[in-house]
C-alpha cells in the first residue's frame, strides 16, 4: 500500500459549512522499523536420510548458528495543502515532503548463545580492530536512501484514491572479511525514480508503483596493513575513491581493483494491505513484482560482460506488533554475454551463458509445530513438490525464528533448451500437452490423498489435466512472446518475468519445470531449519541426460 494513504487518512480538522471549499494546511508522518533474526542451528537433523525425516529440537549450540541480523527504518513527513468541499462531502490534497530509509544485515556464523547476543550488537566495520572477532566469510550489507515525494489525492471519505511521484538517491555498502586484515568491499550508488497510483478505503489499500533505477558500483578487495590504507578503506565506503587510487599509483600491492558496473532496471510492484496508521503494529501485504534489469561490467583482469535478466516474485507478508511472517515464490532468468580474455592468443574469446532459478520460502520469528505443519502443506500445494516432506511431531516450546525453502538451479542447457523450444512453439506445442499429463500423474504417485483426497483417482487425474491444460495455454501465449524477442536481450528479460508469472502461479508447472530441468542437469536444495530445530539440509544434483528438456 503506497505511503500516500496515510495523507488522506490524516485528520485535518476541517468544519463542514457554506458551499465554498475550505482551504487548510496539515502536516501527515510516516515511520516503520523492523528488527528481523534468522538464526538457524547447524545441528544436522539424524533422520535426514530419510524420506520424510522427523522434525526434533535436539540442538547442540557447540555445532554453531548461521546468523543473518537485519534491521531496517523507514519514514516520510509530508506537508500538505488541503480543500474541503461540504456540498459534495469530498476532499483533495496537495503535498510534499522528504523520505528517507536504512536497511542493514549482518551475516556469518556464531557459536554459543554468548556469541549470538555479541553478534547481534555488531557494528558496522569501519576500523581493522573492528573486525578481530569476525571470522572469514563474515559479512555486512547496509543501505541508506533519501529523497523527496509529491502526492496528489482526493476522495469521499471514508474512499480515497492518489498518486505519488517520488526521487530519491541510494547508497549501498558490501564488506566481507576474506583474510585476517582482508576484506573485499563494494560500493553501489542508484538512482531511482518511481510513479505509484493508490486507492483504498479506511486503512485498506491497495498500490501500483512503476520503478526505474540507474545503478554503478565499484569493488575493491583491501588488505588493511596500516593506518593509510585504513583511511583509505574507510574514505572509500564514504564514496571517496581518491585515497585507494592514490596508493594503488605509489605502488601498493595490498589493494586489487575488483570491478566496476553499470546497469539501469525497471520494476513494477502491484500490491493490496492493510496496516494500522503513523507505525504499523498491525499489518498484512500482498505483492507481486516484475522486474528486467541490465548490467554492463568491466572487470581489472580484462573481462567484459553484458548481463540481462528478468525476475517475477510474489510475497505476502504479515506483522502482530514486533512478530514477522512470509511467504515468497520467485522465478529468474537470463543470459550474460562476456568477452574473456584469452593469455594465449592475447585476443578475447566471445562466451555467452545462461543462468534460471525457481526458490520457495516461507520464515517466521514466531510459531509452533502447527503452523510449520500447515506451511510445509502450503509449500507442497504451491510447487507440487509432494516429495519434500516432513514428519512434525508435538513440540510443546516456541520454535522462535523458523524456515522451510526449496531452491532450483536450472542448468545453462535448460535454460538455453528453453529458448529454442520458445521459438518453436507456435507451430509444435503437443508435446507439452503430454508432459502435462506425466507431471500429473507423478504429482499423484507421491501424495494422493492430499492431491486428491477421498475422489476417485481416474477423476481425480483428469480434474487435474484440466487444470494443468488451462494453464498450459497461459505458457504457451508466453512462451511464444519470449521466442518472438529472445533476438533482443532486454525484451528476453521482459518476457521471461512474465514466463515466471505463469510458472510461479500454477504448482503444476511448477512441478513440470522440476521435472524438465533434472533431465538438463540441475541443483537443488530444501531445506527446513530454525533457532531451536535441528536442520534439515537436502542438496540434490542431476547430470544432463540424454532426454534433456521436453
Amino acid at each position: 500500500m503506497s505511503k500516500i494513504a496515510l495523507v488522506f487518512i490524516t485528520l485535518f480538522g476541517f468544519k463542514a459549512y457554506g458551499q465554498n471549499p475550505i482551504y487548510s494546511t496539515s502536516t501527515s508522518t510516516y515511520v516503520e522499523g523492523s528488527h528481523f533474526h534468522r538464526i538457524i542451528s547447524l545441528t544436522p537433523n539424524k533422520t535426514m536420510d530419510l524420506d520424510c525425516p522427523t522434525i526434533d529440537q535436539d540442538v547442540d549450540e557447540n555445532d554453531g548458528y548461521k546468523m543473518e541480523v537485519e534491521k531496517s527504518y523507514s519514514g516520510s513527513f509530508m506537508y500538505a495543502n488541503s480543500w474541503w468541499f461540504p456540498a459534495q462531502s469530498q476532499w483533495a490534497v496537495v503535498g510534499l515532503g522528504p523520505t528517507a530509509s536504512r536497511y542493514v544485515i549482518f551475516m556469518g556464523k556464531a557459536i554459543g548463545e554468548d556469541t549470538i547476543k555479541n553478534f547481534k550488537k555488531r557494528n558496522i566495520p569501519l576500523k581493522k580492530d573492528q573486525l578481530e572477532n569476525w571470522n572469514n566469510g563474515d559479512a555486512v550489507f547496509w543501505n541508506s536512501e533519501g529523497g523527496a515525494s509529491l502526492g496528489v489525492g482526493t476522495g469521499i471519505s471514508p474512499f480515497h484514491l492518489g498518486a505519488k511521484y517520488t526521487i530519491k538517491g541510494s547508497w549501498a555498502h558490501y564488506v566481507e572479511k576474506v583474510g585476517p586484515n582482508k576484506v573485499f568491499a563494494s560500493l553501489i550508488n542508484r538512482s531511482v525514480q518511481s510513479v505509484s497510483v493508490s486507492a483504498g478505503i479506511l486503512y485498506v489499500g491497495a498500490g501500483l508503483d512503476q520503478i526505474k533505477e540507474s545503478i554503478k558500483s565499484r569493488s575493491y578487495e583491501i588488505d588493511i596493513i596500516d593506518e593509510a590504507h585504513e583511511v583509505a578503506y574507510r574514505k572509500f565506503l564514504r564514496g571517496d575513491e581518491d585515497a585507494l587510487k592514490d596508493l594503488i599509483a605509489e605502488g601498493s600491492t595490498s589493494i586489487t581493483p575488483i570491478e566496476v558496473i553499470r546497469g539501469k532496471g525497471n520494476l513494477r510492484e502491484l500490491a493490496i494491505g492493510v496496516a494500522t496508521p503513523i507505525y504499523p503494529l498491525l499489518s498484512w501485504r500482498t505483492s507481486t513484482n516484475s522486474s528486467n534489469k541490465m548490467e554492463h561490467g568491466e572487470a581489472s583482469w580484462g573481462t567484459v560482460r553484458d548481463k540481462y535478466w528478468g525476475l517475477y516474485s510474489w510475497q505476502t507478508k504479515y506483522r502482530a506488533v514486533f512478530l514477522d511472517y512470509r511467504r515468497f515464490k520467485q522465478f529468474l532468468a537470463g543470459t550474460q554475454f562476456s568477452k574473456e580474455p584469452n593469455y594465449d592468443t592475447g585476443g578475447f574469446n566471445d562466451v555467452q551463458t545462461y543462468f534460471g532459478s525457481l526458490e520457495y520460502i516461507f520464515e517466521a520469528d514466531h510459531g509452533r509445530e502447527g503452523r510449520l505443519g500447515n506451511q510445509l502443506e502450503k509449500f507442497q500445494k504451491a510447487t507440487g513438490l509432494y516429495q519434500y516432506c516432513a514428519t512434525i511431531p508435538d513440540i510443546k516450546s516456541t520454535l522462535r525464528y523458523h524456515n522451510i525453502s526449496h531452491k532450483i538451479n536450472f542448468s545453462q542447457t535448460f535454460i538455453r533448451k528453453f529458448l529454442e523450444k520458445a521459438a518453436t512453439v507456435s507451430s509444435d506445442d503437443s508435446y507439452l500437452e503430454v508432459k502435462v499429463q506425466d507431471t500429473v500423474s507423478k504429482m499423484i504417485e507421491n501424495d494422493q490423498k492430499q492431491l486428491c483426497g477421498k475422489d476417485d483417482v481416474a477423476e481425480c487425474n483428469d480434474k487435474l489435466v484440466k487444470k494443468g491444460s488451462k494453464d498450459l495455454k497461459d505458457l504457451k501465449n508466453k512462451m511464444a512472446e519470449l521466442g518472438e524477442k529472445s533476438i533482443n536481450s532486454l525484451e528476453m528479460a521482459k518476457e521471461f518475468s512474465l514466463v515466471g508469472k505463469v510458472i510461479t502461479q500454477s504448482p503444476i508447472l511448477y512441478r513440470m519445470f522440476y521435472e524438465e530441468g533434472k533431465g538438463c542437469g540441475m541443483s537443488v536444495q530444501f531445506e527446513i531449519s530454525g533457532r531451536k530445530l535441528s536442520r534439515i539440509l537436502k542438496t540434490e544434483e542431476f547430470a544432463e541426460s540424454e532426454n534433456c528438456f521436453l
